[in-house]
C-alpha cells in the first residue's frame, strides 16, 4: 500500500518533465520498474547502464528480452507519452519479474495514459490528480496488501498478520491488532508484549 502522496511516483513524474532525452526517460523508466518489480534490476542491469550513458543497444544478435529493449529504444528515439506507455506494458510481460508493488505501478501508468490524452502542462500535474481521483474514490482491492500501520488505519480486512510486533509502539499495536475481521496472527521475537499505556490510542 503506498502513501498518497506517493513520493516515488511525484519524483518519476518530476523526472520526465525535467528532461525530453530519450535515453533519460528510458533509464528513469527501467529505474522505476527494478523498485515495482523483482528480477528487473538485475536482468536489464547492462541495459539500464546504457541508457544512463545515452547509448542505444544494439539488438541484433539479442535473444531474451528482445521485445522490451526495442520498445525502449523506440522511447529513447521518441520520447513521448505513447512510446512510454508501450514500453511499460513490454516490462509487464518480462517472464520470470514479479510485480511486488502494484499499486505504484498502476499509478504511474494510469498517470502516464492521462497524460497521454489530458491537457495537463505536467507529468507532475497529472500524477496529482491521479493519486487524488485514488484518494477520493478508494484503493483498487488486492488479494493480499502489505502495509503500515499508518496507512491501513479505519481499513479492515479479513486476515491480518502483524510482524515485528514488539518493535511497534502501544499505538501502532494496538491499530494493527484491531485490522482483521476474522483471524489475527501476531509474529514476536518475545512472547508476551508490554507496552507503555497511552490515554488515547485512537
Amino acid at each position: 500500500m503506498e502513501e498518497l502522496d506517493c513520493e516515488a511516483l511525484m519524483k518519476f513524474a518530476d523526472g520526465l518533465d525535467s528532461t525530453g532525452d530519450g535515453h533519460e526517460w528510458a533509464s528513469l523508466l527501467l529505474n522505476f520498474a527494478s523498485i515495482c518489480f523483482t528480477d528487473i534490476g538485475t536482468k536489464l542491469k547492462s541495459f539500464k547502464s546504457l541508457y544512463a550513458a545515452k547509448k542505444t543497444p544494439d539488438t541484433s544478435r539479442l535473444k531474451g528480452n528482445r521485445p522490451v529493449v526495442e520498445s525502449l529504444n523506440r522511447l529513447c528515439s521518441r520520447p513521448t507519452a505513447s512510446a512510454l506507455i508501450t514500453a511499460a506494458r513490454a516490462l509487464d510481460r518480462i517472464p520470470g519479474a514479479k510485480l511486488y508493488r502494484r499499486e505504484l505501478w498502476n499509478a504511474m501508468k494510469s498517470t502516464v495514459g492521462t497524460h497521454l490524452v489530458g491537457d495537463n502542462a505536467s507529468f507532475r500535474e497529472t500524477a496529482w490528480q491521479v493519486r487524488d481521483r485514488s484518494r477520493r474514490h478508494g484503493r483498487t482491492p488486492e488479494k493480499r496488501i502489505v502495509s503500515t500501520t499508518l496507512l491501513v488505519k479505519g481499513l479492515e480486512f479479513d486476515h491480518a498478520v502483524v510482524t515485528n510486533a514488539d518493535e511497534l509502539s502501544a499505538k501502532e499495536l494496538y491499530v494493527a491488532l484491531t485490522r482483521g475481521r476474522s483471524d489475527l496472527s501476531v509474529l514476536s521475537s518475545k512472547p508476551k508484549l508490554k507496552k507503555e499505556s497511552v490515554e488515547n490510542v485512537l
